[in-house]
């Protein structure tokens, strides 16, 4: 019996001190994490919002470009019933003699612009641009491009063409477009593409108005980086400025607060606006 209870180990309790302790850290692991979801939340929360506004402002453009036809479209309304009742009022004999008229110039016009406008944005929404891919003499971008791709499940039936766009001048790459037979595939493209070692980034294709839009904030994100005194930069992703972070990364090596770059983005609208009107 006693050689039983001498083999037998005393298993000491933890104090009540030990416990507190121990209660302590486990509750600070959970605030840090708490803090950490919080902070991600919030900054998503951030993104979404921006995104929602530059879309309100998106829908508001549009809106107008309606309300301006729709105006175009009632005046052509008035001026056609005013013809007929011209019409209606002349006899017989008039109306006989009477040549046809030509097709009214502004709904040509109209109709011209309309089928341009659709063309374009139509192929535009199916295109990626990839800017500072260096360019060789003889070159596959096919091959470089779907290097990147296919392992992320893409093939040769999503990519419609590859191919450099613009004048060739001397010491610059011009750059390459990529068009696909699926628009949904665009963002997922870009992205991939973007984050590769084959070019410095990639962007949506553009309208000559987004073009006009996008060198504005291009120099205003100059300005902006010469003028900091804090080190902070300043960079031009999808038409709008963001500020370069540094205490988080992404697959970019970089995170970007969509939130700073709402106010440049409408500066560079109205920039854009009143180059028109002069």
């Amino acid at each position: 019996m006693s050689a039983m209870s001498s083999s037998t180990k005393t298993v000491k309790a933890p104090t009540l001190t030990e416990r507190m302790t121990a209660l302590e850290r486990l509750l600070e692991a959970s605030m840090a994490s708490t803090t950490r979801s919080i902070t991600e939340l919030r900054e998503e929360i951030d993104t979404k919002s921006d995104q929602v506004a530059f879309l309100s402002a998106e829908l508001e453009k549009r809106d107008n470009i309606i309300n301006s036809l729709t105006a175009d479209l009632k005046k052509l309304m008035d001026l056609f019933s005013s013809s007929r009742d011209r019409a209606d009022a002349k006899t017989y004999a008039e109306a006989a003699a009477t040549t046809k008229p030509d097709v009214n110039p502004l709904i040509c016009e109209l109709r011209s612009r309309k089928i341009a406008r659709d063309r374009e944005i139509h192929k535009k929404d199916f295109t990626v641009v990839l800017i500072g891919m260096p360019e060789e003499a003889e070159e596959d971008l096919n091959n470089k491009c779907m290097k990147i791709l296919e392992p992320e499940g893409f093939g040769a039936s999503d990519v419609d063409s590859i191919f450099r766009h613009g004048e060739l001048h001397p010491g610059k790459e011009r750059i390459v477009k990529v068009r696909l037979h699926r628009k949904e595939h665009q963002d997922r493209v870009k992205r991939l593409l973007g984050r590769s070692a084959i070019c410095k980034f990639a962007r949506d294709d553009l309208t000559i108005d987004e073009l006009s839009m996008d060198r504005q904030l291009r120099k205003q994100c100059r300005e902006m980086n010469e003028n900091s005194t804090d080190g902070t930069k300043f960079v031009v992703r999808d038409l709008m400025i963001y500020k370069k972070k540094t205490s988080h990364t992404s697959g970019s090596g970089m995170v970007f607060n969509v939130s700073d770059g709402k106010t440049a983005t409408l500066n560079a609208i109205e920039n854009v606006v009143q180059e028109k009107k002069q």
